[in-house]
């Protein structure tokens, strides 16, 4: 198995910036709400600053996984006993070493050669892709929306993929009920306050029956 042996020192720096930017951005929400305005600018300060320590956060990380001391990638034998893998295209790079944007049948293949069984890739606006142990890859296509605001799009398709699993839905069903979430989160500014309601995922599965 692993002895992970990173920096403590440069992950807990990172994760720091990260609970810093959470709370200012919480608090830029808060300031909104209490002023009853749909912007201010104390309010745009937080949410820029805020925006600044989640970007500073991604260098200490990194630091921390690569060089002699380094976390991953992981070796096949825990891989492999992994239920569902759902990265998206720069986390895959990570395991796969494609650091150019390929086809995600390649990178499915290389991540399966490492232990992987069952498979999401998130492409952005690009949909997804479903590879699993037992059946043939899909490809879920991205819902049409307008776009304000991209953060917390993978926690919103992790999550729903999750929950339909967990209600019995097929992998695919569950991937294009992932894609919807996905899709609404980026409708509105935020990273909790964009995450969409069971009846706003179903009006929009309902009226893109097409897209199945």
């Amino acid at each position: 198995m692993i002895s992970p042996s990173g920096n403590p020192l440069l992950l807990f720096g990172g994760i720091l910036l990260v609970t810093l930017a959470i709370v200012l951005d919480a608090l830029a929400y808060r300031l909104r709400e209490v002023q009853h305005k749909s912007l201010t600018g104390r309010g745009v300060v937080i949410s820029l600053f805020a925006g600044l320590l989640m970007g500073s956060f991604y260098p200490f990380v990194s630091r921390s996984m690569t060089g002699e001391h380094a976390l991953g990638p992981y070796p096949n034998e825990l891989l492999s006993k992994v239920t569902w893998f759902t990265p998206n295209e720069t986390e895959a790079a990570f395991y796969t070493g494609r650091l150019e944007r390929t086809d995600p049948t390649a990178t499915a293949s290389d991540l399966r050669n490492q232990g992987l069984t069952n498979l999401v890739l998130k492409l952005g606006s690009r949909g997804a892709y479903l590879a699993t142990q037992e059946g043939q890859p899909h490809r879920i296509s991205s819902f049409p929306v307008r776009a304000v605001d991209t953060t917390a799009a993978g926690d919103a398709f992790n999550g729903a993929f999750a929950t339909g699993l967990a209600l019995r839905m097929s992998p695919l069903e569950s991937a294009r009920f992932a894609s919807a979430a996905a899709a609404l989160s980026v409708t509105r500014s935020g990273a909790q306050p964009s995450m969409p309601s069971g009846a706003e995922l179903q009006q929009l599965l309902d009226s893109n029956l097409s897209l199945r």
